[in-house]
């Protein structure tokens, strides 16, 4: 009972958002189809195989490499900031955002790092290299799989996107100063041949599952089986609390978007510049996700959508879903600093938010 009400005073808010979501779902003011159901399945597979490498020790094992290997702070925090990059073009901002927090949270407790300032531009990074691939996030792929954008249609707004995203996160290296980094001895893995090739073969597989070229419940059904052999144990730990807020925004935000004047003001928008800035603006309450496919389907023009979801990415924790996940695995792991860390992120988030939109706007013209 006393740890049921110590629950419910550390997450009130998500209790109240729950309890909304089940009131509009079972008065049919939403459908049970709002939930982008493809995501939920692709975060649960990810939230386990992340447990599972960290409960055999390799993501704090790639922490203390990258410390090793670094021969002051600033190298070490431009090295997180360029894997989180380079990873969200790769293999989605999601799974970037999921391994890279917990691998800078112990660079940070080892490596004389700022946490807070870290784990937000490794969010920042996150968010911009993914705008720059096909397959980085979920908006981009919605509208490349839909036919509605091209690459040769966007290639330009990627290299103006890259050109900012190079300039802005290499002015972020300066705030760091060059403090000497430990010496630190090497992670004992625990980890045999047979749990080494089930684990491989499962990452793989989530990969290719992520990429839509394999069904994700298959490959989530292949991590709770493998979880469920060697790790059985880490259901019990398994962050529950991030999947229920990403239920409760999807039925949220379809509530909001049949507002009466959402749907009339987006009737009047005519050209590039002003569908940009109306995907920026709507972005930071419904999401980047949300509000490409909504603007999409009144057709827009997709390459305002696309700089105006890549854009507004950055600014409040709604504006994607990256920054929700950022901000979840944050508390999970330092709980007593969340609020310095709302405080810190979401001032870098809207400065990014300011420049980028300003620039950007300037670009359209």
């Amino acid at each position: 009972m006393k740890k049921t009400v110590q629950f419910a005073k550390a997450h009130w808010l998500l209790l109240m958002a729950s309890l909304l979501s089940c009131y509009l779902l079972a008065s049919q003011q939403v459908a049970l189809t709002a939930v982008n159901w493809p995501t939920i399945l692709a975060l649960a597979t990810l939230l386990l195989l992340v447990q599972l490498y960290q409960s055999w020790q390799l993501l704090t094992a790639v922490a203390h490499w990258l410390i090793n290997h670094s021969q002051h702070s600033r190298q070490l925090f431009a090295l997180a900031i360029a894997a989180s990059f380079l990873g969200a073009m790769l293999v989605t901002n999601d799974i970037a955002i999921l391994t890279m927090v917990p691998i800078v949270l112990t660079m940070a407790e080892k490596g004389q790092l700022p946490a807070i300032r870290t784990v937000t531009f490794v969010t920042l990074a996150a968010n911009l290299g993914s705008a720059l691939s096909p397959f980085g996030n979920p908006q981009n792929l919605f509208l490349f799989q839909t036919g509605s954008l091209t690459l040769q249609q966007a290639w330009p707004s990627m290299l103006w996107l890259l050109l900012l995203g190079l300039l802005s996160l290499s002015a972020g290296l300066w705030l760091i100063p060059k403090a000497a980094t430990p010496a630190l001895a090497a992670v004992s893995i625990s980890l045999n041949k047979k749990q080494g090739l089930s684990l491989l073969v499962t990452t793989l597989i989530a990969i290719a599952a992520l990429l839509q070229l394999l069904a994700l419940w298959l490959a989530l059904l292949l991590v709770i089986l493998v979880v469920g052999y060697w790790r059985p144990r880490l259901f019990a730990t398994l962050d529950y609390g991030i999947l229920l807020t990403f239920l409760n925004f999807f039925v949220l935000v379809a509530y909001c978007s049949q507002w009466s004047f959402v749907q009339q003001g987006i009737a009047t928008l005519q050209g590039q510049p002003a569908s940009f800035l109306a995907s920026v603006g709507l972005s930071q309450v419904l999401s980047n996700v949300p509000t490409t496919i909504l603007l999409q389907s009144a057709g827009l023009p997709t390459t305002a959508l696309y700089l105006g979801a890549s854009v507004g990415g950055f600014g409040s924790l709604l504006a994607s879903l990256a920054n929700l996940l950022a901000f979840r695995s944050f508390q999970a792991a330092r709980p007593a600093e969340i609020l310095p860390f709302l405080k810190s992120f979401t001032s870098w988030n809207l400065l990014f938010l300011l420049i980028f939109t300003s620039l950007t706007y300037w670009f359209l013209h």
